[in-house]
């Protein structure tokens, strides 16, 4: 997820070097760069928060943190239901190279279409 993030951000970052003229399309871009950088700014917090001892936090630090995540969900009711923030949920997922251990799901069974090559089945009356 803070991989899909990191592209993201680096791709409206292009964008806004080709000087992206202001309108909806930038402004959608501004707001989901917003939440891609509050989502790997926070999830790199929680990572020093559960693993780093010798850090130790100031109400400061604490406070910027919780105003950059309210500043992300607020921002992210703007911009939701824009295709591009939904590809953006969508690439949270990640992709099956990088999901080796899942499970696979059995696959749905089908009733196998008949070959003209197999023989004639006699009708076996249902209707």
């Amino acid at each position: 997820m803070k991989t899909a993030s990191e592209t993201k951000v680096s791709q409206i970052n292009t964008i806004f070097k080709d000087d992206l003229p202001e309108g909806a399309e930038k402004a959608v871009a501004i707001h989901l760069r917003t939440v891609a950088n509050a989502f790997i700014q926070a999830q790199q917090r929680r990572n020093d928060a559960d693993y780093n001892m010798a850090k130790e936090w100031t109400p400061v630090e604490v406070e910027t943190q919780i105003a950059s995540v309210n500043e992300a969900f607020k921002t992210w009711s703007i911009i939701r239901d824009e295709a591009v923030a939904q590809a953006y949920l969508v690439s949270l997922l990640g992709t099956k190279e990088r999901r080796p251990n899942e499970p696979k799901l059995p696959k749905a069974r089908t009733e196998r279409k008949r070959k003209p090559s197999d023989p004639e089945t006699p009708p076996t009356g249902r209707a």
